[in-house]
């Protein structure tokens, strides 16, 4: 008879491969668990047809938890990772979602982690249940759509980020609503999140910033990742930055602003990232362009930005990565062209007057695979933009770390 740690750390090498796992689940109860560790760890529960004419609780989300309530064996604590998603055809309205149906859920995943809900309409219909599901490390809400009848969006929001006493990592893309009103419950406890993705605000953004800054502890905040995409944005973002002040790290993405507004000067004071007394890390990203005067309005814009950043006593270090994007270019020598265009001394000067506690300046030139250098001149030219960047980025006191980075796909914040 062998032992479980020794029929466990075998079942462990199956990992990968679902058939096996099921047929060793049906072998005995000896190997169950171990399988279903593996069987369950991630669970997708697609919301891929419209809901009954009447009926706000999707049926597949409620069959989903009558089976997991159900089981003989509690499949529910096998589950780390969840995700709820509808469909994002760009012509109807997602999937309707009742935030208790979802909260009712997470009663029966015990050990769950990772929580991803994408385009689907919540909505709260009476008093939604206190989840006791602690355990949650990162929420992930994409494409969220709420525009109760009767009642209001932030409420759905605050209703449902209410549902957890702790979340690591909050990343929130897409809202869209009619968020009008929102008056706070000012007997709601004050949620911990550690780091925070913001991007697309589509709906009213004082109203979305508002629910943040009343649910969630802006104080144990470590780290914000910013993907900036109106210029409204900004004020909001600078009220929650404002609040925020135990925020180590910031990455500001400001590509699809550079990508919408041609003639955009942005007041990147707004931001408000110099009131952040332990910030030590500054990540910016944008687009580069063709060589043209509209690539050195954005060049100029960036840094603007980094410039803004000029009396912060705590920043260590600032990371530029500039992403070059396929459609921009047919060719790698197109992107060394432009990579020459930019005014490299403009950056220095601004480098050189940061405070003297930033030590590291690392820029990372992003670039699609398919544009990777494809012969010897090309390569000479990489090497020669290289030299022309260390030349014209000569800094008093900070070290410069220059990579060029070719990925299958550029990935968003």
């Amino acid at each position: 008879m062998l032992s479980q740690e020794l029929i466990d750390y075998v079942i462990d090498f199956l990992h990968d491969d679902p058939p096996s796992l099921t047929n060793s689940s049906l072998v005995c109860s000896a190997w169950l668990d171990a399988s279903r560790h593996h069987l369950f760890a991630e669970v997708t529960v697609p919301i891929n047809r419209p809901p009954p004419s009447g009926d706000v609780l999707c049926e597949p989300l409620d069959a989903f938890t009558t089976c997991v309530k159900e089981s003989m064996h509690s499949v529910g604590r096998f589950i780390l990772n969840l995700c709820i998603y509808g469909r994002n055809t760009g012509r109807s309205k997602p999937h309707s979602v009742e935030v208790r149906a979802i909260l009712a859920l997470l009663e029966f995943l015990p050990h769950l982690k990772e929580l991803s809900l994408y385009w689907l309409d919540l909505h709260v219909y009476g008093k939604a249940s206190q989840s006791s599901c602690f355990s949650l490390k990162k929420l992930f809400l994409a494409g969220i759509y709420s525009n109760n009848p009767g009642g209001n969006g932030c409420s759905t929001l605050s209703t449902l980020l209410q549902g957890f006493s702790h979340i690591h990592t909050l990343n929130i893309r897409d809202p869209t609503a009619t968020w009008n009103d929102y008056t706070p419950n000012h007997t709601a406890q004050t949620r911990s999140v550690k780091n925070m993705v913001i991007g697309h605000v589509h709906s009213d953004a004082y109203a979305v910033y508002g629910v943040l800054l009343h649910v969630l502890s802006m104080q144990s905040l470590r780290s914000l990742d910013l993907l900036l995409s109106k210029p409204e944005q900004l004020n909001w973002i600078g009220t929650l930055v404002s609040c925020a002040h135990g925020v180590q790290a910031v990455t500001a993405d400001i590509t699809e602003l550079s990508m919408k507004f041609e003639t955009l000067h942005p007041q990147w004071s707004s931001l408000c990232l110099v009131s952040l007394p332990a910030l030590q890390t500054f990540e910016l990203r944008f687009p580069l362009w063709i060589a043209s005067p509209y690539s050195l309005s954005q060049w100029k814009n960036a840094i603007d930005l980094l410039a803004s950043l000029s009396s912060s006593t705590s920043l260590e270090s600032i990371i530029m990565q500039i992403v070059c994007r396929e459609s921009d270019f047919s060719a790698f020598k197109d992107v060394v062209s432009a990579l020459e265009s930019l005014q490299w001394h403009d950056l220095q000067s601004c480098i050189n007057h940061m405070p003297s506690n930033v030590k590291i300046m690392t820029i990372n030139i992003v670039v699609k695979s398919s544009l990777r250098p494809s012969g010897d001149q090309d390569i000479q030219s990489m090497a020669g933009i290289n030299l022309t960047i260390e030349k014209e980025m000569k800094m008093q006191s900070v070290k410069l770390d220059l990579h060029f980075m070719f990925l299958q796909a550029i990935p968003l914040l």
